[in-house]
């Protein structure tokens, strides 16, 4: 999402992570209704869907990780 979001010159991003390692425990992620539409007002929703990404059902969470 962060990736999607600062290729926006008006969108400012930070990433905190609060672990000194990664692993891939708890790096899930979900898209539910609401945050597929802000996505689609930024223009995002096409490079989510060439990635694989469907756009979320009503009442469900796309879950990715």
């Amino acid at each position: 999402m962060a990736a999607y979001l600062s290729r926006s010159a008006a969108i400012l991003v930070d990433i905190y992570e609060t672990k000194s390692e990664i692993s891939t425990i708890g790096a899930g992620i979900a898209i539910w209704k609401r945050s597929w539409q802000v996505l689609e007002e930024l223009g995002f929703e096409k490079d989510c869907m060439e990635r694989g990404i469907p756009p979320p059902r009503d009442g469900e969470g796309k879950n990715f990780g």
